[in-house]
Parts: structure tokens; C-alpha cells; sequence
């Protein structure tokens, strides 16, 4: 079905996403018990998409056990919907602080989900959001790598002696 109907077109697409992806695909693949909260934990990675994510901060902000957000995570990167970036260029203790960023893979979906329209592309910090996670997601479809944010670090040459 083709249709100039951009609000509907979102909502059958959220429709899709949470009907048949999050309550269907996801209760088979991983035995997901509570579908309620798996759909609160991606509409709040969709709604803080390509930021530092502390899953304390969900726990807290939706009233359900870190681990169980831990755990739904890491099903919503096996199932592709989100990738994580995790930070580089960190010594010693430093790197057991640092906290990854969530993205969701698709920037369509995420507006679809939280039934944004085209307005965004005249916001400045709606596009920062659309565009940032473009490379990697790009990439991912055609062969697996592990992303991460940051600068690298110079590469050290042996002193000569």
C-alpha cells in the first residue's frame, strides 16, 4: 500500500514496531514477560537517542529493576533495533565510568514511533539527532563492527636509539 498519508503511514508504523516487533518477535525470541515494559524502555531510548544512557536513570524514571533495563537492552541491540557506542580513548579506572550511548538504529523508526513529522528537518537539534548515528547504522547493514565514540589515540612510534 503506497500512500501520501505521512500520519498514518507513522502510525501503522508504530503499530508495526510495537505489535509485531516488540510484542510478538521479541516475546518468541527472548521469552520477554513484560511487554509493557520493554515498549517504555525504547520509547525512552527513542526519545534520548544518541545520548549518554545510564540505565540507573531508566530504573528510576520508569519504576521497574536495572537489571530487568539491562536485560532489554541487550535484547533491543541483539534485535537491531538500537546500537550502543561505547567510549574510547579511556586509561585506567576512567573507563569503568564512562557510559555508553544508545542510538536507535533507524532515525525513521524513531520519528515514526514518537510520531514526529516533517518539521523536523527544520530543527536544528532534530536533525543533529537524525544524522548523527547515519555512518554506523550504514555500516551495520553490511557487516558487523563495533562502534565507539571518541578520539584516538596518536599512534607511538619505539624511541630510536
Amino acid at each position: 500500500m503506497v500512500t501520501d498519508d505521512i500520519p498514518f503511514a507513522q502510525r501503522i508504523l508504530r503499530e508495526d514496531v510495537t505489535d509485531k516487533v516488540l510484542k510478538r518477535d521479541m516475546t518468541a525470541l527472548f521469552g520477554t514477560r513484560n511487554v509493557l515494559e520493554l515498549e517504555k524502555i525504547f520509547l525512552y531510548l527513542c526519545l534520548h537517542s544518541g545520548n549518554i544512557i545510564v540505565q540507573e536513570t531508566i530504573a528510576k524514571e520508569i519504576q521497574i529493576a536495572r537489571q530487568t533495563v539491562s536485560n532489554y537492552i541487550s535484547q533491543l541491540e541483539q534485535a537491531n533495533l538500537i546500537y550502543i557506542s561505547h567510549p574510547i580513548d579511556q586509561h585506567g579506572k576512567k573507563i569503568l565510568k564512562s557510559k555508553p550511548k544508545i542510538y536507535i538504529a533507524d532515525a525513521a523508526l524513531r520519528n515514526a514511533v514518537l510520531l514526529l513529522n516533517e518539521t523536523v528537518l527544520a530543527n536544528a537539534d532534530e536533525m543533529g539527532i537524525i544524522v548523527k548515528p547515519l555512518p554506523p547504522s550504514l555500516s551495520l547493514r553490511g557487516g558487523s563492527f563495533l562502534v565507539h565514540r571518541g578520539k584516538i589515540p596518536p599512534k607511538r612510534h619505539p624511541a630510536k636509539g
